[in-house]
């Protein structure tokens, strides 16, 4: 369990350490906070129980967005797609044979938003998709990862930003929203990459700014994994496979923005982010 929020600043040298992902740098004294706000945590068994409220899935819910992908969601009329290079070959690419998209292929320097054209605005529903990851290599063996976006200022895309910034960032700076970030580039010394293994976090805003996740090698060996994200007014619960792995309750959300879709990006390291079944039922 880790939990980290911090502005960004500039630092000449860990620039220099990230130059290759595009990411910026932070002051030495972020590191030193990160580390303070890390020895304060409660445990996972703590967040589990203060999690005692009424569930996120408990309520009667409408299934109000389905795609499985089996027609090419760049023409099917129900996203609505960015591209940083406008790459339609690696970037928010139709797998026609698996009837999967592939928000990043591996390739060096990708990045996509796509949103779903649907705007969230319930505040106690769930989502559902698979995953899987392939293709990982370059630098510190594949990245950056992708993020499951909701609430998202869709208004502020735009070029989004490849690399760390997930597609979840324009121009490397943030965009209001939340997600949930998937990220296996392992970075030494980097606040924005607590622990030194592959993760998912709740992040808001950038990809910098943590609401809590946990350290785990999401990546799974090139097998599918499912993902349900049942959220209720700030509740969340977040399942892999079935199983329950993180819970926690964000103060006071913003509701201010409806969008909801996907991120990913690459850098010098790369890697093929494949997402199918995506599903969302909302509480009506």
């Amino acid at each position: 369990m880790f939990k980290a929020t911090a502005p960004r600043m500039q630092f000449t040298k860990l620039l220099l350490i990230q130059a290759n992902r595009n990411r910026f740098g932070y002051c030495a004294t972020l590191i030193l906070a990160y580390v303070s706000l890390l020895a304060a945590l409660p445990s996972r068994a703590n967040v589990s129980n203060d999690y005692t409220q009424a569930s996120p899935d408990a309520s009667p819910l409408t299934l109000v967005f389905s795609d499985d992908f089996s027609t090419d969601p760049n023409t099917s009329g129900q996203w609505t797609i960015h591209r940083t290079n406008g790459d339609p070959n690696n970037e928010a690419a139709w797998d026609s044979a698996k009837q999967s998209w592939d928000l990043t292929r591996s390739a060096t320097g990708r990045g996509a938003a796509v949103f779903a054209n649907y705007e969230l605005t319930a505040t106690t529903w769930r989502a559902e998709f698979r995953y899987r990851v392939t293709g990982l290599g370059g630098l510190q063996n594949g990245g950056d990862g992708f993020v499951f976006m909701f609430y998202k200022n869709e208004a502020s895309y735009g070029i989004p930003s490849p690399g760390a910034a997930k597609g979840f960032e324009v121009n490397y700076l943030g965009v209001k929203g939340y997600g949930l970030q998937f990220d296996n580039y392992i970075q030494e010394f980097d606040p924005c990459d607590p622990p030194r293994t592959d993760y998912y976090c709740l992040i808001q805003d950038d990809v910098c700014t943590f609401l809590g996740g946990r350290a785990s090698d999401w990546t799974g060996q090139s097998d599918w994994h499912l993902v349900q994200l049942a959220f209720a007014e700030g509740r969340v619960k977040i399942s892999i496979d079935g199983v329950v792995t993180f819970t926690t309750q964000i103060a006071d959300p913003d509701y201010s923005f409806s969008g909801v879709g996907f991120g990913a990006g690459t850098g010098d390291a790369y890697g093929t982010y494949e997402i199918d079944n995506f599903r969302l039922w909302v509480a009506e």
